[in-house]
């Protein structure tokens, strides 16, 4: 199933706007006035008249309301309802989780959605909130980690509802959050695995395949340009490794010209040399990326800057210890440095005890943006 089938979005929408606007003792008359949109629109939104809200009412109902980021991005993906693509799988697990979480036959579940960067697990979060609505309807609640929020959330737990822990960066972020009782589905994201996490369900959220890449990247540059433009379009989706962050990047810069075919982006982002640049790479996809670099111990981030010479996605441990060559540091933990990349999403775990690195995240390892942590000179040199 899609959150299409699932999410009933204009009452979804209207909920969620009064209860926002009831949160803060503020009359229609009163939001009206502060975001600059009229009684009788927020009305018809509260009521579920208007199924589709435009973007801009939405942005400034949620300036009005005074929403800080997380609950702005809630009330934006309910309102919008921009279709979840490629994510059945993972739709289906957290539906089932749901349906758990509605009996309340034992602890509240949790489930972890991790991956690399850029990713969407923010986005399939967020419209998991709509698509689990007819299971649990009250209120969700959302926590941003991200942004250093890890005190009780601003309102109850939402008993018959979701918790979004957003941002999660380590364990310790996330136990004092977690509700230990109650009907409630708590939803983990975040670029690690948290493996350290008990009775934690741990829903990968890796790069769009094939068609579903294509399917995206119409949904943003549209389905017509993508029609007329078939083989280029796939190479673009190939070009941005599935990464819905990357495919964004690559509509917009579609947009900044509407005549340029999607054949000339193809062949700008087929030679390496100048594939993260042609994404807007030094500045969107480098954001995405350096956190999880910066966060890495030394060795790690010392490991991942010599991955950027691989010569194909897939490698081995031998392969990963020929680049990092005769370094003592590196040949003593190797191991526990790619377990730490693979624990980061900066690195994915393939069959057959081998590794896969994304081409985008490989060139960002060779760029000189990879935000890596100033280290002591060590015995033998760091040649890179």
């Amino acid at each position: 199933m899609t959150v299409r089938d699932a999410e009933e979005p204009a009452a979804a929408t209207g909920e969620l706007l009064r209860r926002l606007r009831e949160e803060r003792l503020l009359p229609i008359a009163g939001l009206a006035s502060a975001a600059g949109v009229s009684v009788r629109a927020i009305g018809d939104l509260e009521r579920g008249v208007t199924a589709r809200p435009r973007a801009a009412t939405l942005s400034a109902l949620a300036r009005g309301l005074g929403l800080a980021p997380p609950e702005a991005a809630l009330l934006e993906s309910v309102g919008r309802a921009e279709p979840l693509v490629g994510r059945e799988r993972e739709l289906r697990r957290l539906r089932d989780a749901a349906a758990g979480a509605r009996r309340g036959d034992g602890p509240p579940p949790v489930l972890c959605l991790h991956g690399p960067p850029g990713s969407g697990k923010t986005f399939l979060a967020l419209r998991a909130v709509a698509a689990v609505r007819d299971l649990l309807p009250a209120p969700p609640v959302l926590v941003d980690l991200a942004a250093g929020d890890h005190g009780p959330p601003p309102r109850p737990f939402p008993d018959g509802g979701v918790l979004v822990l957003d941002g999660a960066g380590t364990e310790a972020a996330v136990r004092p959050l977690l509700p230990a009782a109650g009907r409630v589905l708590t939803v983990v994201t975040g670029r690690r695995a948290l493996s350290g996490l008990e009775g934690v369900v741990r829903l990968p959220v890796l790069p769009l395949t094939g068609r579903a890449a294509v399917e995206l990247l119409a949904v943003w540059a549209g389905t017509g340009r993508v029609a007329a433009e078939p083989a280029a379009a796939t190479r673009v989706a190939l070009l941005c490794d599935g990464l819905p962050a990357a495919l964004r990047r690559a509509a917009t810069v579609l947009e900044t010209g509407r005549e340029r075919p999607l054949a000339r982006l193809a062949a700008r982002l087929t030679a390496e040399h100048g594939r993260l640049a042609a994404l807007g790479g030094g500045g969107p996809l480098a954001e995405l990326f350096d956190p999880s670099v910066r966060a890495l111990p030394v060795i790690a981030a010392r490991v991942f800057r010599r991955l950027s010479g691989l010569s194909a996605a897939e490698f081995d441990r031998e392969d990963a210890g020929r680049l990092c060559g005769a370094d003592p540091d590196v040949a003593s933990a190797l191991d526990e440095a790619l377990d730490e990349l693979v624990e980061s999403g900066l690195v994915q775990a393939a069959p057959a005890d081998r590794y896969r690195l994304l081409p985008l995240l490989r060139l960002h390892a060779g760029s000189g943006g990879t935000g890596e942590r100033p280290e002591v000179p060590h015995r033998g040199g760091d040649a890179a």
